[in-house]
């Protein structure tokens, strides 16, 4: 959530695309724009986690179990 308040605060995530609020203590992430996001971004690293690379839940092409 950290990540997610730092990218609002310093404008790389726009509000209406990436995220909206709907109330003083709810923010709602459109995950499509999110997940585009990350994969035009260069610094963005894909990794697997370690604990799914151990239990097999790591899927093909993406960077999350």
């Amino acid at each position: 959530m950290n990540t997610i308040y730092e990218r609002i605060r310093e404008g790389i995530w726009a509000a209406g695309k990436h995220y909206k609020r709907t109330g003083q203590r709810t923010l709602w992430i459109n995950l499509s724009a999110a997940d585009e996001w990350i994969e035009n971004s260069p610094h963005v690293e894909v990794s697997v986690p370690v604990k799914a690379l151990k239990s097999g839940k790591a899927r093909a092409g993406s960077g999350f179990a």
